[in-house]
């Protein structure tokens, strides 16, 4: 599960948190406390700001019960408001939020440093995501992701200047926002955000040659010929010798990419988790995605025809008015996905889909419920 770092003051967070926590009964609980009696809040809005500043706290649904024990040592220099950690129920759906440690401008203003919000990876369920979905929802809705590094930047951030950027570096490795294929600086935030913006309005899709230079600009490698020409797969890509020549996505993290209205068609997706990320109107006819998990990411208006999507978890996609015909969907589960409008035409999937997964009744004439045996997949 993705790490997602916030910039943003408490007025920028604040209405997005109320914002998540209208989708159930929640509860806020911090991680620490000096005395083994945590605090505990139904809303954010009722955290004290002090805390609310500098302490990290727990969400869990409102009727999960936690214990809290003492440390087993206590060194000089350990914070004493932290003595006491908190354990929750186990097999609980839960997810931590760091509402981050202080840092001062130049001004001496406080920004929040690194706010993040993250799942707790043992219990990575069906359940676990659909508590910690409202809560990302909000964050992508009401922050910008800006860069290479998967971070999000309020108003207040950028208005900081060049100091803003510190406000982004990990605390566990301060060269985090130079890192990666495209480094870049303050500077380059305006023409990144303007790149952002062009993309989100664009509704005609780029030509393989331009697809191509786009994603280099990302810092991916799609292949090229000896004359430095694309170099699409062809053919099916469970067979090694195509898969083996795809431009795809193996043992990866793809976070919060705009990979919209793109040409990609004979993509590999393998053994990788792909979240938060638009393929909005891209063609991704015989593609191949076997192992991975698909988290909130938007597919709608997206070609799959023909493609293998089997073994994978999708959670909370948007697939409305994609064309899927032919794609073979066996295998795979769906939780809280839209495939409104969606072409399902001779579609391959489980019997067990049939009410499991949010169709109508003429998406379910469409599917073919029967399909032969197919051989395993290739990346299982």
């Amino acid at each position: 599960m993705p790490d997602m770092n916030f910039i943003a003051t408490r007025v920028d967070l604040m209405p997005l948190l109320i914002m998540a926590e209208r989708s159930a009964p929640i509860q806020y609980v911090r991680c620490y406390s000096p005395d083994g009696n945590p605090s505990r809040f139904d809303s954010a809005s009722e955290i004290p700001q002090d805390e609310f500043g500098r302490r990290t706290f727990f969400v869990m649904p409102r009727h999960a019960t936690y214990t809290s024990i003492p440390p087993e040592s206590q060194e000089e220099d350990d914070d004493p408001e932290e003595s006491h950690e908190t354990i929750v129920e186990d097999k609980t759906p839960h997810f931590f939020i760091d509402f981050g440690r202080r840092g001062q401008s130049a001004s001496g203003k406080s920004y929040l440093k690194s706010g993040c919000i993250s799942i707790i990876d043992e219990y990575y369920s069906d359940e676990a995501y659909a508590l910690y979905h409202p809560f990302v929802s909000a964050m992508k809705q009401g922050l910008r992701m800006i860069g290479w590094t998967p971070c999000f930047y309020g108003a207040e951030a950028l208005e900081i200047g060049f100091e803003g950027v510190f406000y982004a570096l990990d605390d566990r490795d301060p060269n985090l926002i130079h890192s990666g294929p495209n480094t870049w600086q303050y500077e380059d935030l305006a023409e990144e955000q303007s790149r952002i913006d062009s993309l989100s309005t664009r509704h005609t899709r780029l030509n393989l040659k331009a697809t191509y230079e786009y994603l280099e600009e990302l810092g991916y490698e799609p292949p090229r010929d000896s004359e430095g020409k694309p170099r699409p797969a062809t053919g099916d890509l469970n067979e090694p010798e195509n898969s083996n020549e795809a431009f795809g996505f193996f043992r990866t993290q793809v976070l919060g990419e705009n990979l919209s209205y793109l040409s990609l068609s004979h993509t590999l997706f393998a053994k990788s988790e792909i979240s938060l990320t638009t393929f909005r109107g891209s063609n991704l006819r015989r593609s191949l995605s076997h192992s991975c998990d698909w988290l909130d990411c938007d597919l709608g208006e997206t070609e799959l025809a023909y493609a293998d999507l089997r073994t994978c978890r999708f959670l909370y996609c948007d697939f409305s008015n994609a064309d899927l015909e032919g794609a073979d969907l066996r295998q795979s589960s769906f939780v809280g996905c839209n495939f409104t409008g969606a072409n399902m035409q001779d579609v391959c999937m489980e019997l067990e889909d049939r009410e499991n997964v949010n169709l109508s009744d003429q998406q379910k004439a469409q599917i073919n419920w029967n399909c032969p045996q197919a051989d395993d997949p290739i990346y299982w």
